[in-house]
Formats: structure tokens, sequence, C-alpha cells
């Protein structure tokens, strides 16, 4: 599971797996916890975060969607989905 950003001084792990199934979605791991979120509208899928950690998440999903869009479909082709900027 490629790691495409940490945010949060590197606590929150944003990864996309390869060949994934489903809408458009972000693995988050926080300490043992991970959790999946929507591209589309940064919302929870499965899993729960502290409200400040699930703020975060949600508003950097917001903001680099595009890019994870992009990152996502590279990854359905079997590509590195690479890497966004914190």
């Amino acid at each position: 599971m490629p790691e495409v950003c940490r945010i949060d001084n590197g606590s929150l792990r944003m990864c996309i797996y390869y060949s994934e199934h489903g809408a458009p979605h972000i693995h988050v791991a926080y300490g043992g916890v991970w959790v999946k979120v929507a591209i589309s509208d940064g919302s929870f899928v499965a899993g729960r975060l502290p409200a400040r950690q699930r703020r975060l998440v949600k508003s950097w999903t917001a903001n680099r969607r595009d890019d994870l869009l992009a990152a996502w479909h590279r990854a359905q082709r079997g590509q590195h989905p690479g890497k966004i900027a914190e």
C-alpha cells in the first residue's frame, strides 16, 4: 500500500492501495487505527478518528481532491500513485 502523504507531523499517513474496488477513497493510519475516507467528499466510510484528526483529514482531502483522484486513477492502472504535498 503506497503512502501518498503524511500530515500532522507524520502522525496521519494517507495511503492508496493498488487495484482497489468501489468509489475512490484513501486509507488513513493514525496510531494503530486505520480508517477509509471517500475522496469525493471526505466522509469517513469505515473507522473513526478523534475529532481533531478527523477535521485535519477532511480539510486535507477537500484541499487536494484533484490530486487524490489523479493518484487513485494511477493506482488503479497499477502505477505508483505518487506523492501529494502536505
